[in-house]
């Protein structure tokens, strides 16, 4: 009984997944039982590690089929071949819409005539620095 609750199914389909958890890794234990037992022909040690083996692997699909449903299943997305041509913008990342949240427009491109201000800052501040 503790076996089966140790996994704290939520619900039925939880409850049914972790019985079946339970039977199939009482089965695998006792295939390597088997397997170990004296006297075991080569053939009948064999046939029972390819069981055990065949219900460990069933097992962990059944725990990851028990995470998804959790929705603890790992996710993995792949973004091929994205153009982002001149002017348009991208984002690289998670994006949340939050209720009541206000977006700030982007920021006006600097014209040519914005940029020589950006150029002569640093020659003041060099200035500056050589009167100290």
């Amino acid at each position: 009984m503790e076996l089966y609750e140790s996994p704290e199914p939520a619900d039925g389909a939880e409850g049914m997944l972790a019985m079946q958890m339970v039977g199939t890794n009482d089965a695998a234990l006792e295939c390597l039982k088997r397997a170990a037992l004296p006297n075991q022909t080569f053939e009948g040690r064999d046939m029972a590690l390819k069981h055990a083996h065949k219900l460990m692997t069933l097992y962990a699909q059944q725990l990851s089929t028990l995470n998804k449903h959790r929705g603890k299943g790992q996710q993995k997305v792949t973004v091929e071949h994205v153009n982002v041509e001149a002017g348009g913008q991208a984002i690289v990342g998670h994006v949340a819409h939050g209720a009541g949240k206000t977006h700030k427009p982007p920021p006006e491109a600097l014209d040519h005539q914005d940029m020589s201000i950006l150029d002569a800052a640093p020659a003041k501040a060099k200035a500056k620095n050589r009167k100290s």
